[in-house]
């Protein structure tokens, strides 16, 4: 197709012609002397149920895999608290003896992540 037939088939497609799609099949057929296009009836095609089957299947694996990697995300961030836990500790009580809402705030997060590490070390009692 020359550089001219291309461009006026972007022109009009820019201007919204309908019906452009099968034109332009029908001129690409003519340019590479296919006359109509094979389908082999022997393959193994896939029915709607199958393909639907097959795109859930991926969204689970996929869903499952950001699951773990947010799970490993988790435990790392955790396993880094437990290095500072009473420094964590320390900061909960200063904020709460401010008695201001930003710092009090920031002492509930803190709470909720040492009793997130608590849970998982398994000391969820002495929290």
């Amino acid at each position: 197709m020359s550089e001219q037939e291309s461009n006026d088939f972007l022109i009009r497609l820019l201007k919204g012609e309908t019906h452009l799609g099968i034109q332009l099949t029908h001129r690409l057929r003519e340019l590479s002397g296919k006359k109509s296009i094979n389908i082999d009836s022997n393959t193994n095609r896939r029915n709607l149920c199958q393909l639907l089957g097959l795109a859930e299947e991926e969204t689970n694996q996929r869903l499952k895999k950001e699951r773990e990697l947010e799970r490993q995300a988790r435990i790392q961030k955790l396993e880094v608290l437990a290095k500072k836990k009473d420094k964590v500790w320390q900061q909960v009580f200063e904020a709460i003896a401010l008695k201001q809402a930003k710092p009090l705030d920031q002492a509930v997060a803190n709470l909720i992540d040492l009793r997130d590490l608590a849970q998982y070390q398994g000391k969820l009692e002495e929290f």
